[in-house]
């Protein structure tokens, strides 16, 4: 769509008043709709209790594939949910081999400094996954390799400093 030169249209001076009206209620309501839920009971409860909360429920399944998805749900709630789940690395250790690229990285980072749990399945190690295996040994509290080689999960988790975690 090509940009309208104001010279040549009447009403641009209105049209962009409008606009900007329509910015400032959009905000206000943004405003109000936040001002609303710091209402609301759970909103109340302190940050360590609502992680707790957090961690049941993105465990509740017991499977690690569902896991990253429900904590990501979680931070999407609200702008508090959000805060809490940013400022909690525990939240963000649980990392699966079912996560695109983009996704194991923006956990890993925002699991950071904590020990993380990784979870392969399969005898085929993909590339960017021992890269991540590597790079995170340190970090690596728990690796499961399901349907994989068993002695490989155990040296890496034992040669981890955070095994005993």
């Amino acid at each position: 769509m090509r940009a309208v030169n104001p010279r040549y249209d009447p009403h641009f001076e209105e049209r962009s008043k409008i606009e900007q009206e329509i910015l400032h209620l959009e905000y206000q309501l943004h405003q109000l709709r936040v001002k609303r839920n710091s209402l609301i009971p759970i909103s109340n409860l302190p940050a360590d209790v609502l992680v707790d909360i957090f961690l049941l429920a993105a465990t509740e399944l017991d499977d690690e594939d569902v896991y990253p998805k429900r904590v990501v749900d979680i931070s999407w709630v609200c702008s508090l949910w959000r805060e809490v789940t940013l400022d909690h690395p525990i939240l963000w250790t649980q990392i699966s081999c079912s996560l695109s690229p983009p996704w194991k990285r923006m956990f890993i980072e925002r699991s950071k400094p904590a020990g993380i749990s990784i979870a392969v399945q399969g005898a085929d190690i993909m590339p960017e996954l021992m890269e991540v295996l590597i790079s995170e040994l340190p970090r690596i509290r728990h690796l499961d390799w399901s349907n994989g080689n068993a002695q490989m999960s155990a040296m890496i988790t034992t040669v981890s400093p955070r095994s005993g975690d």
